[in-house]
């Protein structure tokens, strides 16, 4: 059976206030789901506003998006897991990523580590997580962690396994979530840059068609998970043109890599729904995020797009 299309929105709440609005629109507009980043010690945690979500929503789903593997322990994480599962009556997700951000590791006094190092630790780490959600005694040592009897009695999770997400762009972590996980979400995003925070695009349709070649290989030939494309930018508008220039300009990067690629949503409502399919046919992508800066944007582009298909709508809808 064909896989719908699906929503999704990623949020750093500032305050409470907005934070409630965001997951309230969130759920009315039919994403699938609320996530929150996590950069420790510039961002908010993002279990305990995931918890304070659950409080005012009752569907949607809410994730971590996504956990930095290199900096969290996989029993504490494990734990705090089962507890929003508990609390959202079975709604969460685990999202988890290898972390690219330096200062998260040396403001610990940690030396930062290697590219293939944070893969690593993040396959370990998930491995370790998934295994204490379902309340197995985990006793193992490795590269990373050691576990003696390790256990997580209460709370057990509503979900058994909650839901696993992984986000990344290399080639192991691509290859990883086509053979572990329920949805990969696709960054698009390369190397990391020297300011520690952006990243290289990576959004030719060569190296598309690379990223989910990946996933599939992962897959082995099964259906492997739900392809999901992390949207950098999403906005309608009828000056489509000089909306990617500008926004080209502003990423130092040529025009012609987003005139048609699943990380920047530019045009008429009905235009990027046309994109969104034409994205689903070439690559499977049939889940999008955006982030919480492009909510309203996004949640008025739901409302245009067919969700089991992907297609647009009547263009007397648009």
């Amino acid at each position: 059976m064909s896989r719908p299309t699906r929503f999704g929105v990623q949020a750093n709440p500032k305050d409470l206030k907005e934070f409630r609005q965001a997951a309230k629109t969130a759920e009315a507009a039919g994403f699938y789901a609320l996530f929150v980043p996590d950069h420790p010690a510039s961002c908010v945690s993002p279990f305990v506003a995931l918890g304070a979500a659950a409080a005012v929503t009752a569907k949607i789903r809410l994730g971590t998006y996504v956990l930095n593997a290199g900096v969290h322990h996989p029993l504490q994480s494990a734990n705090d897991l089962n507890t929003l599962d508990l609390l959202s009556e079975g709604r969460a997700i685990l999202g988890v990523g290898a972390g690219h951000t330096p200062i998260e590791w040396t403001c610990r006094g940690l030396v930062y580590p290697t590219a293939q190092a944070r893969v690593d630790r993040m396959m370990k780490f998930t491995e370790h997580v998934r295994a204490l959600s379902r309340g197995d005694v985990v006793n193992a040592s490795d590269d990373h962690f050691t576990f003696n009897d390790a256990t997580i009695s209460q709370p057990a999770a509503c979900q058994n396994p909650v839901p696993l997400l992984v986000g990344g762009n290399g080639p192991t972590v691509l290859r990883f979530a086509g053979a572990r996980s329920d949805t990969v979400s696709v960054s698009g995003l390369g190397a990391t840059t020297s300011d520690g925070h952006t990243h290289i695009p990576k959004w030719s349709h060569a190296e598309i068609d690379e990223s989910v070649a990946h996933i599939r290989m992962g897959a082995a030939g099964g259906a492997g998970p739900v392809i999901e494309a992390l949207v950098q930018c999403i906005k309608i508008t009828d000056e489509r043109q000089a909306m990617l220039d500008s926004f080209a300009r502003g990423a130092d990067i040529d025009a012609s890599l987003i005139e048609d690629n699943p990380f920047v949503l530019i045009g008429s409502a009905r235009h990027i729904a046309d994109q969104i399919a034409s994205h689903r046919e070439r690559w499977g992508f049939t889940s999008f995020v955006a982030r919480g800066s492009d909510l309203v944007d996004f949640a008025s582009l739901a409302e245009h797009v067919n969700l089991s298909d992907g297609t647009a709508k009547l263009a007397s809808d648009v």
